[in-house]
């Protein structure tokens, strides 16, 4: 059996990308799933791929863990 190119593009690369581009842009996941012909939001996951500008959007979006550590442990916060 012939290896296949490691860079070469084909339709499945090109379409797992089509699809993370549609889901990074805000397209609701339904039309999403409609375009891809995807039968089951799980199956809709699965062909995501997540590129670093939205796995660092996501880490951006999280409060900044140690003010939030340090105001539920500080003394002198009011009791609840």
């Amino acid at each position: 059996m012939a290896r296949r190119d490691e860079q070469a593009l084909s339709f499945h690369c090109l379409r797992h990308t089509a699809i993370s581009l549609m889901k990074e842009a805000g397209i609701p996941e339904p039309v999403v799933m409609t375009i891809a012909g995807h039968s089951s939001k799980e199956e809709s996951v699965r062909n995501t791929r997540f590129g670093n500008e939205a796995m660092q959007k996501a880490a951006d979006a999280l409060p900044d863990l140690t003010e939030v550590f340090r105001m539920k442990h500080d003394d002198t916060a009011p009791a609840k």
